[in-house]
């Protein structure tokens, strides 16, 4: 069995990415967590797609959560996603539902021309930040202002189950790549996470099927396969057969 080693973010050489994150807010830092997050969908109605926009498009606790969570044991996607381009020659990559931008910063590193897509929100304005004191240039492309752009592989890591329509949201990023890499997190406890979708995997994998992908079983998962995850952590990976 494999455990997962991975206490170090993409930050630069001396800073960890909680210590990145405190230099970006300066006296604004005040850790918060993901009972925050359902603190804060809790507290408003999130009925209408304009309501759960706004709560994206507004809150600033994926700043911590996510920093969190890339400083977690998780199943190293960047390196399972980088070596998967590789052997199929894919170079631009799309991020969608970026975030702070640590997979796509990841996957810079190693060379690959990366776009990040993200609603216009504190998280992608310190993702802004990030590039800058690395001294990195890549687009970030903002939900509802910007098309989602033509690219050899897509991937949305736990991001369909925030979407409103997640088949019709993978039917947009099918339309638009030659790759796609989506999870699909199980939600069991609405309560806690009262923010994600329930998602019908069988149903959203026909989907992805119809516009002309197929499911590929690549060897990168096959060696990640044994560590400490979730099922629903391990990615799907789909390559583009035909056009549908």
């Amino acid at each position: 069995m494999r455990f997962w080693i991975q206490t170090t973010d993409v930050c630069g050489p001396f800073l960890s990415g909680e210590e990145e994150l405190r230099t970006f807010l300066g006296d604004k830092y005040s850790h918060k967590t993901y009972a925050h997050l359902a603190t804060e969908w809790k507290s408003s109605s999130r009925k209408t797609p304009r309501e759960i926009e706004e709560f994206y498009r507004s809150t600033d606790v994926y700043l911590y959560d996510l920093t969190d969570w890339h400083l977690s044991n998780r199943f190293p996607y960047a390196e399972v996603i980088g070596d998967f381009a590789l052997r199929h020659g894919l170079r631009r990559l799309l991020d969608f539902g970026c975030g702070i931008g640590t997979d796509g910063l990841k996957l810079l590193q190693r060379g690959f021309d990366v776009m990040f897509y993200d609603f216009r929100n504190p998280s992608t304005e310190y993702l802004e930040w990030r590039l800058a004191k690395r001294g990195t240039k890549a687009p970030i492309l903002y939900a509802g202002e910007d098309p989602l752009p033509e690219n050899d592989l897509t991937f949305a890591i736990d991001v369909i189950e925030h979407v409103v329509d997640p088949a019709g949201t993978l039917k947009e990023l099918a339309n638009r790549t030659k790759a796609l890499v989506p999870n699909f997190p199980i939600t069991t406890q609405k309560h806690k996470y009262p923010m994600h979708s329930y998602l019908r995997k069988r149903h959203l994998r026909r989907v992805i099927r119809q516009q002309g992908f197929r499911r590929v079983w690549d060897l990168s998962q096959l060696r990640y396969k044994w560590g400490l995850l979730l099922p629903s952590e391990t990615p799907d990976f789909w390559i583009r057969d035909r056009r549908p």
